[in-house]
């Protein structure tokens, strides 16, 4: 039978501070990534500033996004961001809304880190057709994630954003703000264009 030698008083203490220690640091570290992936809804601190710097303002729109309507829908989407592909159903949705009316234009901006093509090519299987799509400097505009999303009224003011996947509620407060800056726009709500969304 093998005989450990008996712990000191001191060894005891210096044990215990060190699971201290250790367990500590595993708290730290889970409480570090919860905080950095907040709950769907609660503004990050990138999405704040992104809200002060162009809410109420003119978007400086690539020239190859800009064009003459009612409204602008901006998407700011990636062609790895799962959220993006699982928002897809809803810009589907929008895309028949907006071929039916023709009221407002839907354009996208990806990552310079990507191409055209490819973003192009993900819009297009799921049967989307944009007014335009580019890249663009993500960094430099500030964004906060993907996707976000900003409607922009008739001379280009940045009048509501969204951040992340939109669920029910969020993409009918997007129609609903779709329709008080233009209200021919989700005309196709009501006419069988635009399904109501499953729950």
């Amino acid at each position: 039978m093998i005989h450990f030698p008996r712990m000191t008083s001191l060894e005891k203490v210096a044990n215990v501070s060190v699971i201290l220690a250790s367990a500590s640091l595993i708290v730290f570290a889970f409480y570090d990534r919860l905080a950095s992936h907040p709950a769907p809804g609660t503004p990050t601190k990138a999405g704040v500033e992104f809200r002060k710097r162009f809410l109420g303002k003119a978007f400086p729109l690539p020239s190859s996004l800009d064009g003459r309507a009612e409204a602008t829908v901006l998407l700011f989407v990636s062609n790895n961001c799962h959220y993006c592909a699982d928002s897809m159903p809803f810009y589907h949705r929008l895309a028949n809304v907006r071929s039916g009316t023709g009221a407002f234009r839907m354009v996208a901006a990806v990552p310079n880190s990507q191409t055209r093509e490819e973003n192009i090519a993900k819009f297009r299987a799921n049967q989307i057709l944009l007014d335009g799509l580019d890249t663009v400097n993500f960094t430099s505009y500030g964004v906060p994630g993907t996707p976000t999303v900003a409607l922009l009224d008739s001379s280009k003011v940045v009048r509501f954003v969204w951040m992340g996947r939109l669920d029910v509620n969020g993409e009918r407060d997007f129609l609903n703000k779709l329709k008080t800056l233009c209200p021919r726009c989700t005309a196709g709500e009501h006419s069988g264009t635009l399904p109501e969304t499953n729950q």
